[in-house]
């Protein structure tokens, strides 16, 4: 009768330590899937944040863009004023050159 009683407790004790083994395990498991779901979570915080710096970037750099191009019209528009005010000007300074030049033939001949 021990025999049966020994082996019954022993049973019971591995049936015992089998149960608390099982939960063990699965507190441990639960806690890892807690710790990979905060993980998760971090990671489309850092995605989200990473995505809202490459957008405020991109309208930066669209914003520097437009400001370079409107300044370069503006230096196209200026140098093309000049180069027109340049022009303009050689023609008069041509003109009076030629206008000279006839006043002085006029002199010659009329003396």
């Amino acid at each position: 009768m021990r025999f049966i009683a020994g082996f019954a407790a022993g049973v019971a004790a591995a049936a015992g330590a089998a149960v608390w083994y099982m939960s063990k395990a699965g507190q441990d498991f639960r806690a890892q899937k807690d710790l990979d779901k905060r993980m998760e979570e971090i990671g489309f915080q850092i995605e989200k944040g990473i995505r809202d710096i490459q957008v405020s970037v991109n309208q930066q750099v669209k914003e520097v863009r437009a400001k370079t191009d409107q300044a370069a019209a503006a230096t196209r528009g200026a140098s093309d004023k000049a180069a027109s005010a340049a022009k303009e000007a050689a023609a008069a300074e041509e003109a009076a050159a030629k206008e000279a030049t006839a006043e002085a033939a006029a002199d010659e001949s009329a003396s």
